[in-house]
């Protein structure tokens, strides 16, 4: 899922780029979902409100709780944990979304090897993930067959 909601910077066709390139680097993915609201509009697309993920689930045909929300900020998580799905923390940075403090902690946290962050109301938790290879590797476990 993608979502500008906190910078509308990015528009259509780099957020294309980036869902390419993420296709590219990880495999492609079912469902891409991305806010069409404006900055100045009232939308229930964007974090920590869970209407994309929900989308998103019901286009798989699957229940939210089966899903993973890759995110940068604990609105991201808090998305997720609203609705039961696993939660990623991938801390990014070079992006003025105003949200440096919730990613610089992430940062922090993912460099003293924190795993987790912050726990929903359900008690669970987001994992911190350091990178692409990181989330790959969170959604799809090692068996010793290989991966999946």
């Amino acid at each position: 899922m993608s979502s500008p909601c906190a910078d509308r910077s990015p528009r259509q066709a780099e957020t294309r780029r980036v869902d390419t390139r993420v296709d590219e680097l990880l495999g492609p993915f079912d469902v891409w979902a991305v806010c069409p609201h404006a900055a100045d509009e009232d939308c229930h697309c964007c974090a920590p409100q869970p209407a994309l993920l929900l989308w998103a689930a019901g286009r798989l045909c699957t229940a939210p709780a089966a899903c993973a929300l890759v995110g940068d900020t604990a609105a991201d998580a808090e998305a997720a944990q609203r609705v039961g799905a696993r939660a990623l923390l991938l801390p990014t940075r070079g992006n003025a979304t105003g949200r440096e403090g919730a990613r610089e902690a992430a940062w922090e946290g993912a460099r003293a090897g924190k795993t987790e962050a912050g726990a929903g109301a359900d008690g669970s938790a987001a994992q911190i993930v350091a990178d692409l290879p990181a989330v790959a590797r969170a959604l799809v476990p090692e068996t010793p067959d290989g991966p999946g």
